[in-house]
C-alpha cells in the first residue's frame, strides 16, 4: 500500500469501516488528477468526525470506492474561531483568490458583500464554495469555511449575528490606528474583517456598520495603497499574529 498525502473532504459520517463511493468532482479530482490507483491510501476528513486514513479499494471510469481504516489521524473539532471575510466583489478572477486565502489563512466563513463602489454585483458563489474546499484539502485545515450568497451591506449585520460575531475589523486607509490596536481583542471570538472595493466605502456604508456592530475598528495597513487581493493577505496575516492561531 502507498500512503499518499491526497486529502479528501467527506461531507458525511466517517467511522472505521465505512465504505465511500465518489462520483464526479470527487472521482475526478482522485482518479484523473492525482491518479491514484487501487490499495494506496489517502485522508478523508471533515470537521464533524475527524480526518483518516482510507485506501482505494476499487476505481472505474466514473466512481471511485475507498474504504476508511482503523486510524484516525485528527480528532474532530467542535468549535470553531476565526475572522469572517466579508469583501467586495471585483474585476474578473479576484473574488476566486479571496476566496482560496481567506481558507488557507484560517477565515470560518466569507461573505461577498455588494457596495456602492463594487466593480461588480455578480459573482459565481458555485464556484466559490469549490474553491474554499480545495484550498482546504490542501491547506491541511479540517474544516471549510462557510461561503455565503452575495449580500447587500444592510444584511450583512444578520449574517455576522448567526456566526457570533458584533465586531468588525475595516482596512481602511484614512484611519491614524494601525494592526497593533488588534492586541486589545480577546482571543478565541469571530471578528469580521472588512475590504472595501478598491475605491473605498462610502461614510453612508461605514456609519452603517458603526451603528450596527458593538464595536468596529478601522485600521491603516501600512503607508502604501493597497489592492484588493494584497490587503487581504496582509490583515488577514496581522489578525492571525495578534489574535488568531498564529499568536
Amino acid at each position: 500500500m502507498l500512503m499518499t498525502n491526497i486529502r479528501l473532504y467527506y461531507d458525511n459520517v466517517l467511522e472505521c469501516g465505512i465504505n465511500i463511493t465518489l462520483y464526479d468532482d470527487d472521482y475526478h479530482y482522485i482518479c484523473r488528477v492525482m491518479r491514484v490507483n487501487t490499495d494506496n491510501i489517502i485522508k478523508v476528513f471533515n470537521h464533524k468526525y475527524g480526518e483518516w486514513n482510507a485506501r482505494i479499494i476499487s476505481h472505474t471510469k466514473n466512481k471511485c470506492c475507498v474504504l476508511a481504516l482503523g486510524e484516525q489521524i485528527a480528532e474532530p473539532v467542535h468549535t470553531i474561531f476565526g475572522p469572517i471575510v466579508i469583501f467586495s466583489p471585483g474585476r474578473k478572477g479576484l473574488s476566486s483568490f479571496i476566496a482560496q486565502k481567506a481558507t488557507e489563512l484560517g477565515a470560518i466563513a466569507i461573505i461577498p458583500t455588494i457596495m456602492d463602489r463594487s466593480v461588480s454585483n455578480s459573482i459565481n458563489i458555485t464556484k466559490l464554495r469549490l474553491i474554499a474546499k480545495e484550498a482546504t484539502e490542501q491547506s491541511g485545515r479540517i474544516d471549510i469555511p462557510l461561503v455565503y450568497d452575495a449580500c447587500y451591506i444592510d444584511d450583512l449585520p444578520e449574517h455576522c449575528q448567526a456566526l457570533n460575531c458584533n465586531t468588525i475589523i475595516v482596512a481602511d486607509p484614512t484611519s491614524s490606528a494601525n494592526y497593533a490596536i488588534l492586541h486589545t481583542l480577546a482571543a478565541k471570538q469571530n471578528y469580521g474583517i472588512v475590504i472595501g472595493p478598491e475605491g473605498g466605502m462610502t461614510d453612508k456604508e461605514l456609519n452603517i456598520l458603526a451603528s450596527k456592530f458593538k464595536n468596529i475598528y478601522k485600521i491603516k495597513l501600512g503607508p502604501r495603497i493597497l489592492r484588493m487581493e494584497t490587503a487581504i493577505i496582509a490583515i488577514l496575516s496581522v489578525y492571525q499574529i495578534t489574535v488568531g492561531d498564529w499568536a
